[in-house]
């Protein structure tokens, strides 16, 4: 294990962090070797159990400064449309309310583009797309075991 403990990147829903938490131990880890938590963006799929995971370990906090305030405040947060497709359309309408409140997470560490992280080795991204379309501007490069799984 590095000596910085583990990383997470995003945390879920809200009411998840039980299965953070789990798949943690499931890796023979407990939660308070998580010592990073990394947030791709501030939607609340996102950052939901962010401050029952902080809580819990007290990993430190890192995101892109123009999603700050919706994580420092917990929303009101910025529209979101649904992907093309029908079944996306439902889901986006059955797990997204934009008017929804969560409770607020503080941010320890603001990211800047081409921000290299020891932590992790990742190269973050320009600042990021508006929506849910992030995958297309996120640029990581990962270097050596970032990622655990069991089989």
């Amino acid at each position: 294990m590095p000596p910085d403990g583990l990383t997470l990147i995003d945390a879920g829903f809200r009411g998840k962090e039980a299965a953070v938490f789990g798949a943690i131990r499931g890796l023979g880890r407990s939660p308070d070797q998580l010592k990073h938590l990394i947030f791709t963006h501030g939607h609340p799929d996102h950052i939901g159990s962010a401050a029952a995971i902080v809580r819990e370990t007290c990993a430190r906090t890192y995101m892109h400064p123009l999603d700050i305030p919706m994580a420092e405040s917990g929303g009101p947060f910025r529209p979101m449309w649904a992907a093309p497709g029908l079944l996306r359309q439902v889901m986006c309408k059955l797990f997204f309310d934009p008017d929804e409140r969560l409770e607020p997470i503080a941010i320890d560490h603001p990211l800047t583009a081409g921000e290299i992280l020891p932590i992790a080795a990742m190269l973050m991204p320009p600042p990021p797309v508006p929506q849910h379309r992030f995958r297309c501007a996120l640029r990581i490069l990962i270097s050596g075991r970032a990622f655990a799984a069991q089989t």
